[in-house]
């Protein structure tokens, strides 16, 4: 969406915080937010992972001044946001607080070389589009630009895009820097634009937000991580129950592949994780039911992905044996970015046949 003569990628929204009065992004429609559980409705809906500030500058100088939101019940320490110039890191992270809420952004001088650059080794944003990397656990709103800037045009940026839908671990959670997410490292090596739609402890795979998902036209591929979140009732604390997995699996998948019969659908099972060491649990199994409904699809486009390789040795793991550290975020990313790509490539050569 525009806003300020910005473009604020992966946000469909900005809606009132009913506890504060501000205002604030949100990633998908209101009837899609209500329908997901409570951690989702009150909390995951409204974060911003890979959210993006997009813009290009005339001044030589821009200030970006933002608010946090600390919902009730919920943990936001210090935000880090990331500024990029294409595909130029611009420096530090920048920390955004209570006390700091601007962030001062300069034009560079070799501004004319990076472009040459950019052209030469075909990266797939130009350095003209400066790009505000949002925090991934965190509600935020851009209250105010200040300075001369100017929305960029469509070819300053990536042809495709990509959205990706999953737990946490599709989120970012657990990442040192908002670029640092699997599926951001992931479409760096594809040279996509991403769409995460990420949902920490809420990635239920509920009808309204596989209609949702089937409705949207803004993407070319889309990644659908699946069953992590459902293993564990988080709310209820109890295991989950596979049979609704499987209800949920059945119609989510059909319901995209449906919409999108010309799109590559990539369904992924869970990651490695503690029960795979410990042999507890049904991951197992709800791996299994995943690439059942796959199967019994037989569609070339919709593809199953077996996921449990791409982590090789338990410290590509956080501590709690479920979250992907930043060896195993960057592991998932190459591997993912790969094996898309593999299918992207052979699509290509059988266009140019």
């Amino acid at each position: 969406m525009i806003y300020q003569q910005t473009e604020l990628h992966n946000c469909y929204d900005i809606v009132e915080d009913v506890e504060t009065g501000g205002r604030k992004m949100i990633r998908i429609p209101e009837q899609v937010r209500k329908n997901m559980s409570l951690i989702g409705r009150k909390y995951t809906a409204y974060n911003t992972p890979n959210a993006e500030i997009r813009f290009c500058m005339k001044s030589e100088e821009v200030k970006l001044h933002f608010q946090i939101f600390h919902p009730e019940g919920g943990y936001y320490a210090d935000q880090a946001l990331e500024v990029y110039f294409g595909c130029f890191q611009n420096e530090n992270l920048r920390i955004l607080d209570d006390q700091n809420d601007m962030v001062y952004i300069r034009k560079p001088e070799n501004m004319e070389l990076l472009k040459k650059l950019a052209i030469e080794e075909g990266h797939p944003f130009s350095p003209e589009v400066v790009r505000v990397i949002a925090p991934g656990d965190c509600h935020l709103m851009l209250k105010s630009v200040e300075g001369e800037i100017e929305l960029p045009t469509g070819k300053l940026q990536p042809a495709r895009r990509w959205l990706a839908y999953g737990s946490s671990i599709t989120q970012g959670s657990n990442g040192l820097h908002p670029s640092g997410a699997y599926a951001s490292i992931a479409a760096a090596g594809l040279k996509v634009d991403l769409i995460n739609l990420g949902f920490g402890g809420s990635a239920l795979l509920e009808p309204e937000m596989a209609d949702y998902l089937a409705e949207r036209d803004d993407f070319d591929f889309i990644s659908l991580e699946m069953g992590v979140n459902m293993t564990w009732n988080i709310e209820e604390n109890c295991p989950g129950d596979p049979e609704f997995f499987r209800k949920r699996v059945d119609y989510f998948v059909s319901r995209i592949a449906d919409a999108h019969p010309d799109k590559w659908i990539f369904c992924l099972d869970q990651f490695r994780n503690k029960n795979d060491y410990t042999g507890e649990g049904q991951t197992a199994l709800y791996r299994q039911i995943v690439k059942e409904k796959v199967a019994s699809l037989s569609r070339k486009k919709v593809v199953y992905l077996d996921c449990t390789s791409y982590l090789d040795s338990s410290d590509c793991l956080c501590t709690d044996l479920l979250h992907p550290s930043t060896k195993g975020c960057a592991k998932i990313g190459n591997k993912l970015a790969e094996v898309i790509g593999s299918y992207l490539e052979q699509e290509a050569q059988e266009e140019r046949k």
